[in-house]
């Protein structure tokens, strides 16, 4: 008489959620809605940049409007979103029956969504930096290395910002403008240390050097600076302190149903 089948049981690899996780958030490269949505906000943007910049104040605008503005709103919305499409019900209810504990998918979670808004936005600036070598924008070339280092931080801290907010409430957008009107617009312009909440202040200390001699701003402009590596070290703690905070509200929340009613 033959015994029945026994399941085999799987020990929790975070390695291979993380594989799930990025296969599930890589699927839409391969959608033709998404690059056609991409490529029209690129063709936006790119409109956008060409007819109201000069060569003269180009590399200003894509350091002030697009990198303070466009992309940590992009990067809080988007993450956000992401966040509470997961704690939506059906879509909780099975995540959160796997056997992977839920700091470990916050985690995996934020660096997959990040990891593809790293790659969207190194497309934006490759579009940008186009324009302004059509343009002749004085250097626009030398000053991408920093370019490109200043927009994966502001990626990665307002991502963290955006994943808290999601595991907070609902209403993350209301959130979002609150925490921009009053700290990055409003203690971010404040001459007084008070600035020194601000993320954007932050990652405009980064990329000072490169910006106060642009011909010498390469990827080494930077480290000879002491408040751009004490600024390296204020979005760290930002980040890390954000996704563990997110982590432990996440890790208490009643998760009956779906999603809080926050």
């Amino acid at each position: 008489m033959m015994n029945p089948p026994t399941a085999t049981a799987f020990a929790p690899s975070p390695w291979r959620a993380l594989g799930g996780l990025w296969f599930l958030q890589s699927r839409m490269f391969l959608n033709a809605r998404y690059w056609l949505r991409t490529l029209g906000l690129l063709a936006l943007l790119g409109v956008l940049a060409a007819y109201t910049t000069d060569p003269s104040n180009f590399c200003d605008w894509l350091s002030g409007f697009y990198l303070q503005c466009l992309v940590p709103a992009a990067a809080f919305m988007l993450t956000a979103g992401a966040i509470r499409d997961d704690l939506q019900p059906g879509v909780g209810d099975y995540l959160f029956t796997r056997p992977i504990r839920r700091p470990v998918y916050l985690g995996l979670r934020y660096l997959t969504k990040t990891a593809a808004l790293q790659i969207e936005f190194l497309l934006a600036l490759g579009a940008l930096t186009a324009i302004g070598v059509y343009k002749d924008a004085p250097a626009i070339l030398p000053l991408l290395p920093s370019l490109l280092v200043a927009q994966a931080l502001m990626l990665g801290v307002f991502g963290a910002f955006g994943l808290l907010a999601a595991i907070l409430t609902r209403r993350y957008a209301l959130l979002g403008l609150a925490y921009g009107a009053l700290v990055e617009a409003g203690l971010g312009s404040v001459p007084t240390t008070l600035n020194q909440l601000s993320m954007t202040h932050q990652i405009t200390q980064i990329l000072a050097p490169s910006l106060a001699d642009p011909r010498a701003g390469n990827a080494l402009a930077f480290f000879v600076s002491r408040p751009a590596w004490a600024a390296f070290g204020v979005v760290a703690v930002a980040t890390f302190g954000a996704l563990a905070l997110a982590a432990v509200v996440f890790s208490r929340q009643e998760r009956s149903g779906g999603a809080p009613e926050n």
